[in-house]
């Protein structure tokens, strides 16, 4: 409903497409990294591999990084755009 208002009344997207490009891939690569990172602590602990703690924590602290990374380009993206909100 509130599409339709928006459309009505004129407004047009005045989206950023390359920083909204750049913050799906981000969010595509953080939601991978961080998924190794969960794959690599359940084999480390279920074939006892010894795979170091700060290993683990690499990977997460990568993958909550470059999310962050990727929300901050969403803002920047949507910056400005009358059809858009920032959430």
């Amino acid at each position: 409903m509130v599409a339709k208002k928006i459309v009505k009344s004129g407004a047009k997207c005045t989206c950023n497409w390359g920083t909204g490009v750049l913050a799906l891939i981000l969010f595509a690569v953080g939601f991978w990294v961080l998924v190794n990172g969960f794959v690599t602590q359940w084999i480390s602990i279920t074939t006892q591999s010894g795979t170091s703690y700060w290993q683990i924590m690499l990977w997460y602290l990568g993958g909550f990084v470059l999310l962050a990374l990727a929300k901050m380009s969403k803002w920047s993206a949507y910056s400005g755009c009358s059809v858009h909100s920032m959430s």
